[in-house]
C-alpha cells in the first residue's frame, strides 16, 4: 500500500480505508461517507499525502517496538 500511495496509484477507497480508522481513533464521529466528502473536497493529492503519512508513522512505530526489545534483551 505504501508504494502504491508512493507512486500515486492508490485508489480513493484505498485512501479512505486508511484514513477512517486514524481519523475515528482521534476521537472524531466520523463515518467512511464523510471522510470520502473529505477527501473529495480538500483533493486526492492530500488525501494522499495524509495516508502516507499515517502509514509511515505506523510503520516507524512497529519498527521502533521490535527495535526497543531487541535491546532489551541484548546481553551486557
Amino acid at each position: 500500500m505504501a508504494q502504491k500511495l508512493s507512486e500515486g496509484k492508490a485508489s480513493t477507497f484505498e485512501i479512505i480505508q486508511i484514513l477512517t480508522p486514524a481519523i475515528k481513533g482521534g476521537g472524531n464521529d466520523v463515518d467512511f461517507n464523510s471522510i470520502k466528502k473529505m477527501v473529495w473536497e480538500s483533493g486526492l493529492v492530500d488525501g494522499m499525502r495524509c495516508a502516507g503519512e499515517i502509514l509511515t508513522i505506523a510503520l516507524q512505530s512497529g519498527q521502533d517496538e521490535g527495535n526497543e526489545q531487541a535491546e532489551e534483551s541484548k546481553p551486557t
